[in-house]
């Protein structure tokens, strides 16, 4: 991809003076968001990625995420659902482990600290992580989105699984707080093919790349 990865040009020292915006921030939350929330909800097979992170975030020529790195994905059961609607394996909701890793992936983008760094303040309240707001960002006029986007991020990454939002609902809240950015997608039609198709693009490289199954295959291609 032609601007590499995320996490490289967040925190990478060759590209840190490459900065930013909160706009262009806006959009590759929006678009991962969006991505997960279709992966999860799909009307034909729902997957988990189960490992997503800043690395795995591939950004094109016009800075649209790509979700790659498909190895340790699942299939998720969607015969055996909770009562909020979550799939079940073994047991478990594996999808709140997509919810967990993009709320670090957009901690990094709010405050452009490492995830290391951003994993080691967890204890804390998620309104401590206020004071470490991306110093770039403050006073640009997008304050208070920058506060829901932290508000969501913090949801996301509670210890109890079952207090997370679903990555759906993550996608609805942040669109509607970033909804003033004009590089948005339309999502009048999200169930409908043509928007199913946006959401297909940031994937269908990796799902062929990683032997996911032929039905898979299928279903994408």
């Amino acid at each position: 991809m032609s601007n590499g990865n995320l996490f490289d040009l967040l925190h990478r020292m060759q590209v840190k003076d490459r900065v930013l915006d909160w706009p262009l921030r806006v959009k590759i939350a929006v678009g991962l968001a969006r991505g997960l929330a279709w992966l999860h909800c799909n009307r034909n097979f729902q997957v988990c990625h189960h490992n997503i992170s800043s690395k795995c975030i591939l950004l094109d020529q016009n800075f649209d995420p790509k979700i790659s790195n498909f190895g340790g994905a699942r299939l998720m059961n969607s015969n055996h659902k909770g009562s909020n609607g979550s799939s079940f394996l073994n047991g478990e909701a594996p999808e709140h482990k997509d919810v967990y890793g993009f709320g670090i992936v957009l901690l990094e983008l709010v405050t452009g600290e490492e995830p290391s760094k951003v994993t080691s303040q967890l204890g804390v309240c998620s309104f401590g992580f206020y004071e470490a707001i991306g110093k770039s960002l403050i006073g640009q006029g997008y304050d208070g989105e920058i506060f829901q986007f932290l508000r969501v991020a913090g949801s996301c990454i509670r210890p109890i699984q079952d207090g997370r939002p679903t990555m759906l609902d993550v996608y609805k809240t942040l669109r509607a707080a970033g909804e003033r950015h004009s590089q948005l997608t339309d999502d009048s039609d999200f169930d409908s093919d043509a928007s199913t198709q946006t959401v297909i693009s940031a994937t269908n490289t990796s799902y062929r790349n990683k032997q996911m199954g032929a039905e898979i295959t299928e279903e994408i291609e």
